[in-house]
């Protein structure tokens, strides 16, 4: 591979890692994302830095927390003066480019992407600004309701299914003219979906995909309102909870009208690697996919996200590119040590096809390439901040029987250790 492979990014809205058969979910149909964690590397503990569209948008174009960007919700804006990756990418020579939603707010609607193939699906101006001064207040034009929950169901369009259908569209249309017209740079392209993302709908192709009797209901119950802690008491009166009585069987339609917009949006991604690879792209470019945040889903009695709670804030972070063996050092914040961990990352994960046992605590993981396999397929570079414990994952390459283990670094230098060819 390639020392700028093609990078082809995937963003979906409110998946949590849970809902994947990747970290263990029986339930969803999602073959396309099925066959990158496969190939790829899953990492285990990836966390969205704030469960909330915009801001995580904004840490994952930039590596800043909230605090940093001064992205704190859906309608603060998000300054040009910030760079972001893309920013770096085109200073690399690479051509950047964006199909789909990202929830930037403010005048800056492309914060280092060269071409935007698609408006946002969302306002980019300050009309979801809230009155702060108003604590309690519940702000009926970006709030969510429980509408999703209670309506969710069959439908054939909806503005977020046409939104969806047009960015893998205009994803694939650049692709074609891409391979045709410019292969002269290596190109950035991110696809960003607003599926799964409620409302809880779906073709009906894809509704039954599941049966009722196969939703599987939440694993934590709910509390009484009276019962619930300050936030989670929040989130319920922001939802307007209260405002409506909710059934179990409310409860599995809308699982069953989010898992089926998950087979939808699968599909749609899987419409776009498949361009990619007739384009001849595949075998020198690193795909990634990943979230903003998740959804409870019913978890803990509550719905939506805005809550550091696993399902609201665990996201998918999955990495597939050509390797022929692969060894990951990675840094671990974990207060005990065990033989059966995984390597984690603070926005990360180990490899579940190339088994790196789970770790409790936030971590950093750094890839690197200098040999290439029999097939010339190697891996991408990725880094992070190191932190503070190490562990060494490796083990045999793809095809072998041997089983990776996670080992401790005495070390407290940030080591890349390099895949062999």
């Amino acid at each position: 591979m390639s020392e700028r492979p093609h990078i082809l990014l995937f963003v979906v809205d409110q998946l949590a890692a849970s809902f994947l058969r990747a970290h263990g979910n029986a339930v969803t149909k999602t073959p396309a994302i099925d066959e990158l964690a496969e190939t790829g590397v899953v990492f285990e503990n990836a966390y969205s830095p704030s469960p909330l569209c915009a801001p995580a948008r904004a840490a994952l174009m930039t590596g800043m927390l909230p605090t940093r960007t001064g992205v704190y919700d859906n309608s603060a804006e998000f300054a040009s003066s910030i760079p972001a990756f893309t920013h770096y990418l085109r200073l690399e020579g690479y051509r950047t480019c964006l199909s789909g939603k990202m929830h930037f707010v403010g005048p800056d609607q492309l914060h280092g992407f060269e071409e935007r193939l698609t408006t946002d699906v969302y306002p980019g101006d300050f009309g979801w600004t809230p009155d702060w001064r108003l604590g309690g207040e519940r702000v009926d034009w970006w709030y969510h309701n429980m509408s999703s929950v209670v309506e969710a169901g069959v439908a054939e369009i909806t503005n977020q299914l046409e939104y969806d259908d047009e960015v893998a569209f205009h994803a694939v249309r650049r692709l074609y003219d891409y391979a045709r017209y410019e292969r002269d740079a290596p190109l950035m392209l991110c696809v960003s979906f607003s599926h799964p993302h409620d409302p809880y709908v779906a073709r009906q192709r894809f509704w039954d995909l599941y049966r009722d009797e196969d939703i599987d209901l939440p694993a934590a119950p709910g509390l009484p309102p009276e019962q619930m802690d300050a936030h989670s008491h929040r989130l319920w009166k922001s939802a307007a909870m209260d405002q409506v009585s909710i059934t179990e069987d409310d409860v599995r339609a809308a699982r069953h009208g989010y898992y089926a917009s998950l087979s939808y949006v699968d599909e749609r991604i899987g419409d776009v690697l498949a361009a990619f690879r007739a384009c001849g792209l595949e075998d020198d470019a690193v795909v990634i996919l990943t979230s903003d945040h998740g959804d409870f889903l019913g978890e803990h009695g509550l719905f939506y996200k805005m809550s550091f709670r696993e399902h609201a804030a665990h996201v998918p972070f999955v990495v597939s590119a050509p390797v022929a063996s692969l060894r990951v050092v990675c840094a671990s914040r974990s207060r005990s040590s065990t033989s059966h961990r995984r390597c984690s990352t603070s926005h990360g994960r180990g490899s579940r096809k190339r088994s790196l046992r789970r770790s409790t605590g936030a971590a950093s993981c750094r890839f690197s390439t200098a040999g290439a396999s029999p097939s010339g397929r190697s891996r991408a570079n990725f880094s992070r901040r190191p932190s503070l414990r190490r562990w060494s994952c490796s083990g045999a390459g793809a095809g072998s029987t041997s089983t990776r283990r996670a080992t401790p670094i005495s070390s407290s230098t940030w080591t890349t250790i390099r895949s062999s060819s």
